[in-house]
């Protein structure tokens, strides 16, 4: 758009939104089972299965799955008859039973001879139920912190005692899966994380690599994004460590993944990446199978969290390097692999089905249904994949007659599913709901949804909320967005936050709030621009160019046709968002309205920030940036000029950037700029000046409307550059709160060492804030929800580079790096304002480098 900026919207419009279906099915934890190698089993009557056990040594089937649990006993499912049992190896279970005598006959003479002596143990000895029971009081009383610092206490102790950890973390491991964890992600993932920091501190490798999957899964349905990142990235760090390359591009190409996605590649990488720490898993007790099932899912939530980050032609490729991994020749899925086998059909057919590629996604999912084992994990894939097959053909209308039925079925053994958590139990019914609408029976659909809205259910809410904007039902709409808004930004994922703004525009529309609308469906295209969500582009485009006709704007009309024209002929749409464009640039030219030339005629240009400083460092060139915003829904002309230090005004680059340089001596015509302002844009001000300026003083920008009815101006301080300072984010500013759009604050750093990396970095909010960060170009970097700093909390995410703490990391270019924050506060300023501090870590401290204050 000539370089323009999308314009940013008002504070309450401006949260997350997750639009797939089956994100809430992350709440149901995979369990891996333990699968031995081959050789424990094949001597002859060295194995029985449970029932034998239980009748020749006395035990019960909880004293087996006990001792399972404790890594004790090597465990098979097998079945006969349609019966099925648990198959033990015989040497164990006589093993755990001669231990257990005797630990019990030991037990009793240590309690006879030396009971006073264990009494005035330093230490108490408590039982892992007794730290459970702790934990889960304290968790109850509302104090987590202290809950997890507890347990922290007691792992170091069994940890430095050199036993009785391994009983701890797995009764811990369970609790966060079966127990209380399930039904509270966040807690489960706390629960995880101390699990995977306390073996990282205790250089338990194999327990750190086995509870990695879980921590992962549970980080991502609590929309801890950013520690979820983190993680990813020790995981990663350690793969290349044990020299593994994770650039799937470094590896040989096989060609296509897909025909029609053609960037998406297949790449020839050994399987024997999974298996990456076998010699030392083997030597701890773990086995082949069991490391490449837990690496396997790792890499699953690797692939997940690029396409989060707008990725999407690494995570589609390594998706299909896992299917390839876990397929036999002929395609059918490997029994030691057989989960992330399902889970990557399942994630290639939820992608395809994003970007409107329903057709392909209904072929993923039928090679899904048609496999063998399909039935496994106690039916579980079946049922989901037969609940997205019922979706994809009514999205498609190819749905069969009965198809109420069938989803009032998948339902039913949905719900009595045990392995499904209570997300998928309720999405299961947003089908049956989907399945009424599309058979016109929309009143029982409406109870369904209007039951399972009312207990929070957010795939109910979008289903309903479509349904009323959709049937022009508009009384509840805008309170029900702002809600949905409000609770999707909690749970964080910003790449699908367009979703629900695409809503919020078509309502605002049929309100006839044209210049909300406006500002709404820039929102929409940035953000799809954004994350690279490229099959989505031409049709909001398109619903801008009809928008901009409508209010008048010819020109802005004809622009965004044209580029939503320019995509079209790429061939890369599939046929139903082909068909969408067409059908929506057919109405253009029936709905250009006549501009009144009598309304408002008083420009709305805004200078952001009113004033700031710069600090540069001494011997390196600095930069500062401002920014010049038009609100208003039509095109505002003037001319941009400055007092004080002499400036050269140019438009430099493809994006057509204004740059204004120092200079002794401005060339003729250079002193003044004249600039158009599109509607709900913002124009990107960079001022430069190279090292041996060393000019201090006042500046001003200032912006006056070609009628000469308006001007503003903005004041900046250039500061003598600072000597002794290597590295530094060099400017602050004061900014006005804007009720028409989040203002964008910019900085710069520059480093002046040879260095890629700025130094670790945080954004800290006086008030409760939301603060986003962005690259120049748009590029997401992180998301802090609560503006506190930490990257580890609910909502956080962590898009760019981190350094393991919570902190983002960018990346130098020649040793500098511009971008963009905004800030989002959870409530009215005060009347003193909200500061946002940008605190850089410098000799282990941080250091606040920029101070910037947001006004009323």
């Amino acid at each position: 758009m000539d370089g323009r900026k999308a314009l940013l919207m008002q504070h309450n419009s401006l949260l997350s939104h997750h639009s797939s279906s089956t994100q809430d099915e992350q709440t149901s934890i995979i369990i891996s089972e333990m699968l031995m190698p081959q050789s424990d089993w094949t001597s002859k009557n060295a194995t029985l299965s449970d029932k034998p056990a239980i009748k020749e040594f006395g035990l019960n089937k909880e004293g087996i799955i006990k001792y399972i649990n404790e890594g004790k006993l090597q465990y098979r499912h097998n079945s006969a008859h349609g019966n099925p049992y648990l198959k033990l190896i015989r040497s164990e279970v006589e093993s755990v039973i001669n231990k257990s005598l005797r630990i019990l006959f030991l037990f009793a003479v240590i309690s006879w001879m030396s009971g006073p002596l264990l009494a005035q143990a330093n230490h108490p000895r408590r039982s892992n139920q007794q730290v459970l029971d702790v934990i889960l009081e304290l968790k109850t009383a509302g104090k987590k912190k202290e809950a997890l610092q507890f347990l922290s206490d007691e792992l170091d102790r069994r940890a430095d005692l050199g036993g009785r950890y391994g009983g701890l973390y797995v009764d811990v491991w369970r609790e966060a899966q079966v127990r209380s964890g399930r039904v509270d992600a966040d807690w489960a993932a706390s629960l995880y994380n101390q699990l995977f920091v306390s073996c990282g501190k205790h250089e338990r490798l194999w327990e750190m690599n086995d509870v990695l999957g879980n921590l992962l899964s549970t980080l991502g349905s609590a929309g801890r994004h950013g520690r979820e990142k983190e993680v990813l990235e020790w995981w990663a760090q350690e793969q290349r460590a044990a020299g593994e390359r994770l650039d799937a591009s470094k590896y040989p190409d096989l060609g296509p993944a897909l025909p029609y996605l053609p960037e998406v590649r297949l790449r020839n990488i050994p399987e024997s990446i999974l298996y990456w720490r076998a010699n030392v898993d083997e030597r701890r007790g773990g086995n082949k199978v069991h490391l490449g099932q837990s690496n396997a899912h790792v890499f699953i939530k690797y692939a997940d969290h690029y396409d989060k980050a707008g990725r999407w032609v690494e995570s589609m490729e390594w998706h299909f390097q896992m299917l390839r991994w876990a397929s036999l020749e002929d395609g059918k899925p490997k029994w030691q692999l057989i989960q992330p086998w399902f889970s990557s059909i399942a994630s290639i057919a939820e992608w395809l089905s994003w970007h409107g590629f329903d057709e392909e996604a209904l072929a993923h999912i039928e090679r899904g249904l048609a496999a063998p084992m399909q039935q496994s994990y106690h039916g579980r894939c079946n049922i989901t994949m037969s609940l997205t097959r019922l979706n994809l053909l009514m999205s498609l209308n190819r749905s069969p007659k009965d198809v109420v039925e069938q989803a009032e079925d998948l339902a039913k053994k949905a719900a009595a599913n045990k392995h499904l958590g209570i997300g998928s139990h309720l999405w299961a019914r947003v089908v049956v709901a989907d399945a009424l609408l599309h058979t016109g029976r929309d009143t029982e659909a409406l109870a369904i949804l209007d039951e399972l809205a009312g207990t929070g259910f957010r795939s109910a809410r979008t289903k309903r909320l479509s349904y009323w904007i959709d049937h022009e039902i508009l009384e509840r709409v805008e309170e029900e967005l702002i809600s949905l808004l409000e609770d999707s930004r909690k749970a964080g994922n910003k790449s699908s936050e367009a979703w629900l703004y695409a809503k919020y525009a078509d309502f605002l529309e049929k309100a006839g709030r044209l210049d909300d609308a406006l500002a709404m469906r820039r929102e929409v295209l940035r953000l799809y621009k954004s994350f690279h969500h490229f099959t989505m582009i031409p049709i909001h485009l398109a619903k801008l160019a009809l928008l901009l006709e409508r209010m008048g704007d010819g020109q802005g009309a004809e622009a965004a046709t044209a580029e939503a024209r320019a995509l079209l002929v790429q061939g890369r749409l599939p046929e139903g968002r082909l068909k969408q464009v067409e059908s929506l640039l057919a109405n253009l030219g029936q709905n250009l309205a006549k501009v009144d030339d009598e309304e408002d005629k008083q420009a709305q240009v805004d200078f952001q920030p009113e004033r700031s400083v710069v600090i540069p460092i001494k011997g390196a060139s600095w930069t500062t940036l401002l920014t010049l915003t038009n609100p208003s829904g039509r095109v505002e002309l003037g001319t941009l000029s400055s007092r004080g230090m002499p400036l050269s005004f140019t438009i430099e680059g493809e994006g057509g950037e204004v740059v204004a340089r120092h200079a002794k001596k401005v060339e003729e015509g250079k002193a003044r700029l004249p600039l158009q302002l599109e509607p709900q844009t913002y124009e990107l001000i960079r001022i430069i000046a190279d090292p041996a300026a060393e000019q201090e003083g006042e500046l001003a920008l200032i912006w006056t409307s070609s009628d000469g009815n308006t001007s503003v101006e903005a004041q900046v301080h250039i500061d003598a550059a600072e000597k002794g300072v290597s590295s530094s984010v060099i400017q602050a500013g004061n900014y006005r709160a804007n009720p028409f759009y989040s203002v964008p604050m910019h900085f710069h750093y520059v480093s002046t060492e040879a260095v890629e990396q700025a130094m670790p970095m945080r954004f800290v909010a006086s008030e409760q804030a939301r603060v986003e960060v962005y690259a120049l170009d748009g590029t997401p970097l992180s998301v802090d929800a609560q503006g506190n700093g930490s990257l580890w909390d609910r909502g956080d995410e962590l898009f760019g580079a981190g350094d393991g703490k919570g902190n983002l990391r960018m990346p130098l270019e020649n040793g500098a790096v511009s971008f963009m924050v905004l800030v989002f506060p959870d409530a009215a300023l005060p009347e003193e304002g909200l500061t946002v501090n940008v605190e850089v870590q410098q000799g282990g401290q941080w250091v606040v480098n920029s101070q910037n204050r947001l006004m009323p």
